[in-house]
């Protein structure tokens, strides 16, 4: 694949943006950038800015922009080598894309398109084993026996926020502040549309195909 791509994913939460990264990085040699793991990273190592990450995350807030912007930039920045990048969840909105402009130049800005009907039923469906980590669905990858591991018979287990109604307020903050994040990357022509209400399998063809790794 042509060297230092900067790529980032678009889409509503469930449009698959974080498996299909995943997915691409054991295939080529891709830096895949969360801004979940970024912080979990900094709570982990007991970093500069832990401490007030991790008093938003307890009361189940935002990280403000600023703290964000400075850990991805300090992230992308202990990029020495000359590898692809991946920015998976950033920016979240258009001010956090404009920072991101000052120094990223985005090659690809990939939209994950999906319904939200799909949305809810694959977050409401989801479900996983806690002892092996597999994941179900019960409207699209159901195991053979309703609510039983395939593998180790263990009882799979739904997280609490996983339910429609808290699933649209995550929409609705989606379509407030990240949506607009579409018509920012259009205007500067490299926005590219995928039907992410397909396979992932089939997601990431299409994407091979587009940039030509």
């Amino acid at each position: 694949m042509s060297k230092n791509l900067k790529i980032i994913f678009l889409g509503a939460p469930g449009s698959g943006k974080g498996t299909v990264a995943e997915k691409l990085i054991k295939d080529y040699d891709i830096v895949h950038l969360s801004t979940g793991a970024i912080f979990r990273e900094e709570l982990t190592n007991n970093g500069p800015l832990s401490e007030k990450i991790n008093s938003y995350l307890e009361k189940g807030e935002l990280v403000p922009d600023d703290i964000t912007n400075e850990l991805v930039k300090n992230k992308i920045n202990n990029i020495h080598d000359n590898r692809s990048i991946i920015l998976d969840g950033y920016p979240r909105n258009v001010d956090q894309a404009k920072f991101l402009d000052t120094f990223f130049k985005v090659d690809y800005a990939i939209y994950l398109k999906i319904s939200d009907e799909v949305v809810i039923k694959r977050i409401s469906g989801r479900m996983t084993c806690p002892t092996c980590n597999k994941i179900y669905n019960e409207h699209f990858k159901a195991p053979k026996e309703p609510g039983i591991c395939d593998i180790d018979k263990s009882l799979l287990v739904k997280r609490s926020d996983d339910n429609p109604e808290t699933i649209k307020n995550r929409l609705k903050t989606y379509y407030d502040s990240t949506f607009p994040l579409i018509d920012f990357y259009k205007n500067k022509n490299c926005l590219v549309e995928m039907d992410s209400g397909i396979e992932s399998d089939e997601v990431i063809k299409n994407i091979k195909e587009l940039i030509s790794f």
